[in-house]
């Protein structure tokens, strides 16, 4: 079987496009992830398309492998398939309760769609200081700092997210800019605009020309009040395409005075995803802002009425 899969995997190997190494018996595979996505572009390329293909197959060769599962989880995740992810890490989980990476997985992809956090803070409080903790290793148990550190957040509790950060930075993982991304972003949400943009430039220095620092700086310029500034670097992560960037170039837009650039963009918003709570809340503030206060009341009992 191991021979099967590593003939299908060749071609790729060969184009440097796949890695492949033995550790401990166990087969690890490694994408390169500028095959995946463009910097410039939201879709998939044809070549991340072709290795997804291959693995897929590589899943299915090697059902038992939770590193396959692990990793093919992550992807339907950024494909947006966030129901068959979560499917995929429960299987996982039941193949094996104790896969540290499946746990920390589920738990930022339920942090990140506000799905069942009791569920995430339970199973990341368990890395940290329950049962699992002998089982993860350093850069693991900074990867559940950071992200309990981000529900404390949601939860409104500043002092044990603050205290879940210091925690984070102790154990960060090595030459991680996901984990650091990760880590300005709870920064950004804890108001320290500081660390957030120290953090950002580890990240820019570990793999250059990703959109994401920029995107991240723009939160630490809009957040100092540099709002020109902000939409600079924002405009340096075009490639990313998203309700998140939108959403934060109308706010630097309508601080700006630019109202009506700022109203379409959170139209934009709304089109898509209709009821979005944030975008809802920035188009009442712009509507009133231009005097259009019985448009804005409307646009206010309308986002009461659907929360």
């Amino acid at each position: 079987v191991f021979r099967d899969l590593m003939k299908r995997l060749q071609d790729m190997i060969s184009a440097g496009k796949l890695k492949v190494e033995i550790r401990k018996g166990r087969m690890i595979v490694k994408l390169d992830d500028k095959i995946l996505f463009d910097p410039a572009k939201t879709k998939l390329k044809e070549a991340g398309k072709e290795a997804l293909k291959q693995l897929d197959r590589a899943v299915t060769l090697q059902p038992a492998d939770t590193l396959f599962q692990l990793w093919r989880a992550e992807a339907q995740a950024e494909l947006g398939q966030v129901q068959k992810s979560l499917n995929a890490h429960t299987s996982t989980l039941k193949q094996n309760p104790n896969h540290i990476g499946t746990l920390i997985a589920r738990s930022r992809l339920l942090l990140e769609t506000k799905g069942d956090l009791t569920r995430a803070q339970k199973d990341l409080e368990d890395i940290l200081s329950g049962a699992r903790s002998s089982l993860s290793s350093k850069g693991q148990r900074g990867w559940a700092a950071a992200l309990m550190a981000r529900i404390q957040l949601a939860r409104g509790d500043m002092t044990r997210a603050r205290t879940f950060l210091t925690k984070a930075r102790t154990n960060q993982p090595t030459r991680d800019p996901l984990f650091l991304d990760q880590l300005a972003q709870a920064y950004l949400e804890s108001y320290q605009a500081g660390e957030a943009e120290r953090v950002i430039q580890e990240s820019r220095d570990l793999l250059p020309g990703r959109p994401h620092p920029h995107f991240y700086l723009a939160q630490v310029y809009l957040l100092q009040g540099r709002s020109a500034r902000a939409l600079v670097s924002l405009r340096k992560a075009r490639g990313l395409v998203s309700p998140a960037a939108a959403l934060l170039k109308a706010r630097i837009l309508f601080t700006l005075g630019r109202h009506q650039e700022a109203l379409a963009e959170a139209n934009g918003v709304l089109d898509s995803h209709e009821g979005h709570l944030r975008a809802s809340l920035l188009h009442a503030k712009i509507l009133a802002a231009q005097g259009q206060g019985s448009e804005a009341e409307e646009s206010s009992l309308a986002l009461l009425r659907a929360n």
